[in-house]
């Protein structure tokens, strides 16, 4: 608890000093679950600032973390270019599960700037009804060359 509180004050300090750069490092430094534990704790104007600060793969794994109604604020926040690029980063089931709790119009404009690919994959699982095996699966698989070592193997799958 003690290190959450002196996270969350360097952040707000960071944040008040308004250097980008040295709140990215920071940033860099903590691990996605520290940082989505901490994040509720600001306010949304500092969640929106920490949120674009992060490199998009990061602020992904933030975001699927996070409860699914401070999620939809942060990316009407984010908008639409930089909540897509977020979504993109996301596994698809991931960000199928997210965009599942949104108004309709507001998934489709995600989808129309995430990329053809990732927006058809979240396309199909969205059709899905959340409790049954569609819902629950996911479209990405590992596939690995026949000759690879297994250490090769391990970290094709890492």
């Amino acid at each position: 608890m003690e290190r959450a509180q002196e996270v969350r004050g360097t952040m707000c300090t960071l944040l008040a000093e308004a250097e980008p750069e040295k709140l990215k490092t920071f940033l860099d430094e903590l691990h996605y679950a520290d940082l989505a534990e901490i994040l509720p704790d600001l306010n949304l104007a500092q969640q929106i600032k920490i949120v674009r600060v992060l490199a998009p793969e990061k602020a992904a794994q933030v975001l699927f973390k996070l409860d699914r109604r401070q999620v939809q604020l942060l990316l009407e926040g984010l908008g639409p270019q930089r909540s897509a690029l977020v979504l993109r980063e996301m596994p698809a089931d991931d960000a199928a599960d997210l965009l599942s709790e949104l108004p309709p119009p507001v998934v489709e404009g995600y989808l129309k700037l995430m990329g053809a690919a990732e927006a058809e994959d979240v396309q199909e699982l969205l059709g899905y009804a959340a409790d049954t095996a569609g819902g629950i699966m996911t479209t990405e698989f590992v596939a690995i060359n026949e000759g690879a070592t297994v250490e090769e193997t391990i970290e094709v799958v890492r």
